[in-house]
This record gives structure tokens, sequence and C-alpha cells, in this order.
């Protein structure tokens, strides 16, 4: 006869066994259900790359002294490898994608490839009012560094009226544009304060366009796709590239690119890109993918 201690060992014995049976059932579940509901329980939540900066150049026709994606290659990648890796962007959720450089517009022939039309527009005010006139949605990039942060551009702008005018601090990356032995530009002439930014931006706090892009929002909140197609994580104040997308899926090379997508909302990443539909284009509300 079972003494009453004997008694319940056995029943912890019954119920430590009793609950591993559940945890290995609920394990083997999740491994092989199809059923997404279930599966989004356990799994962590992936990140979407909305929108992608494609340097696919580094080579310029300016020397700007402050630019930090500097012509350290002349490497531009092969044009079939960018349309797979653009679809496989396209397919991991990408609805936005911007070509840059270097200077994109040095390879007029690849970028319209990838663009599927190009016109050559003379100067920054043929582009708005060429824009404005098409329905194309203007957007305007002003870096502001030790040069220019003391100037009032109010006029300016409200001529060419952007649809968003992103106004970037001045960005120091010591392998790119710091200064060090090797690297191509000495930035830091350029650099100012947060509160000469600060001032530059109160300035102009009356254009309804302004974005501001301090270091602290700018920095990690890209997604910077390189001539290489690999992601370059700015974390460290360096550009470290993640495995070619050639090479690996997505989510890979999303984990090892160092963007932080709260930073990327917070400086309102997300917004209407498309045309204006009074011009027989896209709306707000289409969500048309790419089709490369």
């Amino acid at each position: 006869m079972l003494s009453f201690y004997n008694t319940i060992e056995v029943s912890y014995i019954l119920t430590f066994l009793f609950a591993s049976y559940i945890i290995y059932a609920l394990l083997n579940i999740y491994k092989h259900s199809k059923c997404k509901k279930f599966n989004h329980v356990f799994e962590k939540k992936k990140k979407i790359p909305i929108s992608v900066n494609f340097h696919f150049t580094r080579k310029c026709n300016y020397e700007c002294g402050f630019c930090f994606h500097t012509a350290k290659s002349s490497e531009i990648p092969i044009i079939e490898n960018s349309k797979q890796v653009l679809r496989k962007l396209s397919e991991a959720g990408m609805k936005k994608i911007n070509f840059a450089g270097g200077e994109p517009f040095l390879y007029p022939k690849y970028l319209a490839e990838l663009m599927d039309f190009w016109q050559h527009i003379k100067n920054l005010y043929e582009i708005a009012e060429w824009c404005h006139q098409l329905g194309i949605k203007f957007k305007l990039n002003t870096v502001v560094n030790a040069f220019n942060w003391e100037e009032d551009m109010n006029e300016h702008i409200e001529i060419l009226a952007p649809f968003r005018w992103k106004c970037f601090q001045v960005l120091i990356l010591e392998n790119e544009n710091g200064g060090l032995e090797g690297t191509l530009r000495d930035a830091r002439r350029f650099k100012i304060s947060t509160e000469q930014y600060e001032a530059f931006i109160e300035r102009h706090k009356a254009q309804k366009s302004i974005v501001k892009e301090p270091n602290n929002v700018m920095k990690n909140s890209y997604l910077i796709l390189d001539e290489k197609l690999r992601f370059l994580n700015c974390t460290d104040d360096d550009k470290v590239p993640s495995e070619s997308l050639l090479d690996v899926d997505v989510d890979t090379a999303l984990q090892q690119a160092g963007w932080d997508e709260s930073a990327f909302y917070q400086r309102q990443g997300i917004y209407n890109w498309s045309k204006l539909p009074n011009n027989g284009c896209a709306g707000a509300n289409d969500s048309k993918k790419f089709d490369w």
C-alpha cells in the first residue's frame, strides 16, 4: 500500500509527465501547423523594408565636402542583379525606392531601365515646375551645415512649393567623411551643433512641408542598399555591410542592417508618395506593387 508521501510523489511525477506531453504537443503543432494565426503567437515580428534607398553607384560629378557616401569604388551592379534584388525587396513588402548615389544620373540608361523613363531637366526650378504640371509630388532635400545654417530659404521654398522639404543635419561618419586616413572626405568643417540645426528649423517652421531629420533620427532610420546589393549598417558611425541580397533572404539581411524601424516612423517615413490623383495617376489608397 502506498503511503501518503508516496502518493504525493507519484502525483508530482504524473503532473510533470503530463505537462511535458502538453509542451511537446504544442511545439509539434507549431512546427507543423500551417495556420498563420496560430504561428503568429510564437513568431518574432518581421521587419518590412517599406522604403529603400538604392545607392547603385558611388561615382559623382560633384565633390560636396559633407558627403557621407563617398566614391570608394566605381562599381555598379549588373542590371539583372539589381532587378532581381528589387523584385526580392518588393515581395518582402517594399513600397518605395529612392535611387541615389553618388550621382545616379551619371548612368541615365541604367537608371532609365530601372525607372522606365528618363528625361533631362536643366535645374531645380524646372524640375519643380515639371513636377507640378504633371502632378508628380516634388520633394526637396537640404543638408543643413556650417555654411548654410544661418540662411533664410523661406522665399525659395515658397516658390518651389515642395510636397516635402527634408532638412538633414549634416552627418559625420568616421570611415566615410570623418577625415580619417584612407577616407575621401573630411566633412568636419561642415559640422554644426544641435542648437544651430534647431535654429535653422525654427527660422523655417512656417513651411508646412518641412520635415526635421537631426542626426539621431536620420542615422539608423534609412535602409541603404549599396553597389554590391548589401544593406549598410550605420549604427557605429560606420557603414558595415550585410550579406548580399543575392545570397541571403531579405529577413536575414534586415537583421544585419541595423535599421531602426521606430525612427523610420518618427521621421514620417510613411506618407502618400504616389502621384496626384487628379492627373489620372495613382491615388492615396492605391497599393500597386512594383513590376520589376
